[in-house]
């Protein structure tokens, strides 16, 4: 029987994280929804605020 190194393991739950943050990103892109719409590049960037920064 063969053993992992403390690398090996360490390598192996990278990989298993990334796999998994691409099962949440294919699922969340599979159940959006998106329109089109023409904005100006101003707009854009005042729609992308959080609101708490335009209030202050």
């Amino acid at each position: 029987m063969r053993f992992l190194s403390a690398v090996q393991i360490e390598q192996l739950a990278g990989i298993e994280s990334r796999v998994l943050e691409d099962a949440v990103v294919d699922k969340l892109v599979a159940g959006a929804a998106v329109q089109d719409i023409e904005l100006s590049y101003e707009d854009a960037l005042a729609r992308a605020r959080p609101q708490s920064a335009e209030q202050a």
